[in-house]
């Protein structure tokens, strides 16, 4: 996820490593539909197989092998947003984003509800530069879910990135609202929170 506001360097792109985690970190990555592990199928025959064949190289760090086992699966059953979905995070994991958003896109059309699939557009837009265009995913996903912690904090480092630093501060508000409280970013909202109410 964004979750970066040294305006250049601290930007946690949230595909980093997605090891299942609800993505905090470069190394907890972009958030999953099934954060559990899945076992592997010896010899994967259904989309499910595959899908979850994929997952688990996923968990792995394997990319191109969740890639290669998520088109599998698409090859099966090519109306399962989620697995457009974690194939598109695959890729953003590879920093391949262009195929990213493309799987992204497709899982959204899929799923119109699919409030993950447009946060982790907005990561990609971040990862990107593309500040508007990731503010526009992440006032869609508050939109639809007003909880949604990671929306709120890349929101308002959004809007410092485009140098709207007044409007940020009731986003990080937010973002500590709704955050768990051992989120590793609580710290940092606070602090941007004080620093933006001076």
């Amino acid at each position: 996820m964004m979750k970066n506001l040294c305006f250049v360097m601290a930007a946690l792109f949230i595909w980093g490593m997605s090891a299942g985690l609800a993505g905090h970190s470069a190394e907890a990555a972009i958030k999953r539909v099934n954060g559990s592990t899945v076992q592997q199928p010896s010899q994967p025959r259904t989309a499910e197989d595959w899908f979850n064949k994929g997952v688990a190289y996923q968990d792995q760090y394997l990319y191109d092998k969740a890639i290669q086992a998520y088109t599998k699966a698409l090859e099966l059953d090519d109306q399962v947003a989620e697995i457009y979905y974690n194939r598109g995070t695959a890729y953003a994991d590879k920093r391949s984003f262009d195929e990213a958003l493309a799987d992204l896109n497709k899982a959204v059309a899929l799923n119109p509800g699919f409030t993950d699939a447009y946060y982790n557009r907005g990561v990609v837009y971040d990862a990107l530069d593309s500040y508007e265009q990731a503010l526009a995913e992440y006032e869609k996903v508050l939109s639809m879910d007003s909880t949604y912690a990671d929306a709120y904090y890349n929101k308002a480092v959004a809007l410092e990135n485009l140098g709207r630093s007044d409007e940020a501060r009731p986003f990080y508000e937010g973002f500590l609202q709704y955050a768990p409280a051992n989120d590793q970013y609580i710290i940092f909202a606070r602090e941007r929170v004080q620093l933006l109410s001076q």
